[in-house]
């Protein structure tokens, strides 16, 4: 019921916000979720728009970027992203690396866990990211929470462009407490000692008395995804937001519910680019090919966490990178184009290595720190 729940959720955004603009939408997804994917084909007649289909990790192996090239190539620019929480937070790190993070696509990402993903390197990005969650992290429930969690830093710290290291599943767990919780305080519940590794089917013999009492439980104080009752064995009372990302960070610009469908009311972004001086660097994102490793100037960090984004590599080239950002006010992304530096072929007109990936538009900056005699 979640998922058919969620499904329609989707599909309501997709066709009252986006079908109204756009002509094609290009679907990326996994195998688990082709329910969501029979939802969506059933929305549209017959000569609705085309929507094409890719499973992206082909070979299982965390490689995405043959699929992410072959967005590229085509002229569809409206994605649909599903899947597990860490592998469309790879696939966002891996389009960006390919060039399709940019003003030309619109991303609806189809994942509730969308406030717990690192979303700092994609501010500035000027790609349409658009998701839902079903609880804000600057909710006071969801603050407390966490600071009786044992995380490091200050609440500040750990709530950072909404995000935050609630997951949904944890917030639908402490609501399932709370039900729990208030469905004792309804019944005389008195359970009864079992032995867990018999393998009689000794079960409680008040167990219906007890989910029937649940299922009349109205609760709308003390949860993290909202009110809480049922309509038989369906969870209702819930409202998804719809958020996107700004410049500051996820901003909720409408919200969806049984009731009242789909309702958009997008607040004015802090600072339009149109507003940006166009020979300013301030706020533009540049991705800066290294070579890695190449000591001192660029190597990865040694940690016994695994660390993703800029923060895996160091050197006199990320501290140089560093610290010109720091000064003209722009961002960048460091991606390791390998040892190939490139040349240029006069013959056939056609550039290799870190050469060609300015040319096609994947990296935007090479340092080449070598000493030439």
């Amino acid at each position: 019921s979640t998922v058919l729940s969620y499904r329609s959720t989707v599909l309501s955004y997709k066709y009252t916000y986006l079908y109204i603009k756009l002509r094609i939408l290009h679907r990326i997804i996994t195998a688990d979720y082709l329910s969501i994917l029979n939802g969506l084909m059933s929305f549209y007649i017959s000569d609705g728009p085309l929507i094409n289909v890719l499973r992206y990790d082909l070979k299982l192996n965390g490689n995405y970027k043959a699929v992410l090239r072959r967005v590229r190539k085509s002229e569809d620019g409206q994605i649909v992203v599903v899947g597990s929480t860490p592998s469309v937070a790879e696939l966002l790190r891996q389009a960006q690396q390919v060039g399709i993070m940019n003003d030309k696509y619109s991303y609806i990402i189809g994942n509730l866990d969308l406030q717990t993903f690192d979303l700092e390197e994609y501010k500035y990005s000027e790609a349409n990211i658009t998701g839902f969650r079903m609880f804000s992290p600057t909710q006071s429930i969801v603050q407390d929470l966490i600071s009786h969690l044992d995380y490091s830093g200050s609440i500040n710290d750990r709530i950072i462009n909404d995000s935050c290291p609630i997951t949904l599943e944890m917030a639908l767990t402490y609501d399932a407490v709370q039900v729990f919780a208030a469905t004792t305080k309804k019944i005389m519940y008195r359970p009864q000692a079992l032995n867990c590794s018999d393998q009689s089917s000794q079960v409680q013999t008040d167990g219906s008395t007890f989910k029937n009492y649940m299922r009349s439980t109205n609760i709308e104080e003390k949860t993290i995804t909202g009110p809480v009752y049922f309509d038989g064995n369906i969870r209702k009372g819930y409202t998804l937001d719809i958020v996107e990302l700004q410049t500051t960070g996820l901003v909720k610009i409408g919200t969806w519910d049984e009731r009242n469908n789909l309702t958009i009311q997008r607040p004015p972004q802090s600072k339009l680019w149109s507003e940006v001086d166009a020979n300013s660097l301030v706020n533009q994102t540049f991705r800066v090919l290294i070579s890695v490793p190449n000591k001192p100037y660029a190597s990865l960090v040694e940690s016994h966490k695994k660390l993703v984004g800029n923060n895996q590599y160091e050197g006199y080239s990320i501290d140089l990178i560093k610290e010109l950002s720091a000064k003209l006010g722009f961002n960048y992304i460091l991606i390791n184009g390998g040892s190939n530096y490139g040349n240029f072929n006069k013959t056939t007109n056609k550039t290799t290595g870190m050469m060609k990936e300015i040319n096609e538009g994947i990296g935007h900056i090479v340092i080449n720190l070598t000493t030439h005699c």
